[in-house]
């Protein structure tokens, strides 16, 4: 049995990433980028492409992404705003099967 705790950890630009590791989903606090349009790339660690999202008006609730056709592993959460600068969170997927 095991006594899993969550735990976010806020960071300069603000952007989360929460359950992380994650399993069957992940949320990302998009918060900072708030009425603006953003993309949000997933890659593996090859750099290869997993899932893109475009959204033209980030809300304020985070964005829930399921990670059902993704493998276990280490990724990178890519968020690029219209205009401004790239930030790149870690992302790990950990299931036990």
């Amino acid at each position: 049995i095991s006594n899993t705790k969550e735990a976010r950890f806020e960071e300069r630009n603000g952007v989360t990433l929460f359950p992380n590791p994650a399993g069957e989903f992940v949320m990302i606090d998009l918060l900072p980028y708030k009425d603006k349009a953003v993309n949000v790339v997933i890659t593996d660690s090859f750099g290869k492409t997993i899932k893109s999202i475009q959204l033209d008006e980030v809300k304020a609730a985070p964005l829930k992404v399921n990670l059902a056709e993704f493998n276990n592993g280490f990724y990178q959460v890519n968020i690029q705003p219209k205009s401004g600068q790239l930030t790149t969170k870690k992302l790990v997927i950990m299931r036990a099967y």
